[in-house]
């Protein structure tokens, strides 16, 4: 009885660890639009892999090309999630526009998305019955 086991190549190579701050320029300062660089993060970082976002306020400024038509109107997003990764956001803090109301991550076309982390600094918006 011959037994065989084939492994894939990438099996023999660390995971490629994705930094949208030391890779791509992401400040985390609260002052600087970090969209941008976090976008470049996100679309770099390989199927199925990890993005790891440092603690530190990331200023994120509203995408108009990402809008999303619902029944319950449009809605836009800071930034695009069309494959399956990880994002581990330690201490990670978005601060939005409190002018502008939309979504941070704008996931679609896909599923297995992980976002573990992360808060959101802005305005509470109180809806009135």
């Amino acid at each position: 009885m011959v037994a065989v086991f084939i492994m894939g190549q990438s099996s023999f190579l660390p995971e490629e660890k994705i930094d949208a701050k030391i890779q791509f320029g992401a400040e985390g300062d609260g002052l600087t639009d970090d969209t941008k660089a976090i976008q470049r993060a996100i679309d770099e970082t390989p199927i199925g892999g990890t993005m790891h976002i440092p603690p530190g306020i990331y200023k994120l400024t509203k995408n108009p090309d990402l809008k999303a038509s619902t029944g319950y109107g449009d809605s836009f997003f800071a930034l695009k999630i069309s494959k399956p990764i990880t994002i581990m956001m330690d201490q990670a803090i978005f601060k939005t526009e409190s002018a502008g109301k939309y979504g941070v991550f704008w996931i679609m076309a896909t599923a297995d998305v992980h976002l573990k982390g992360g808060f959101l600094m802005g305005i509470n918006y109180r809806m009135d019955h």
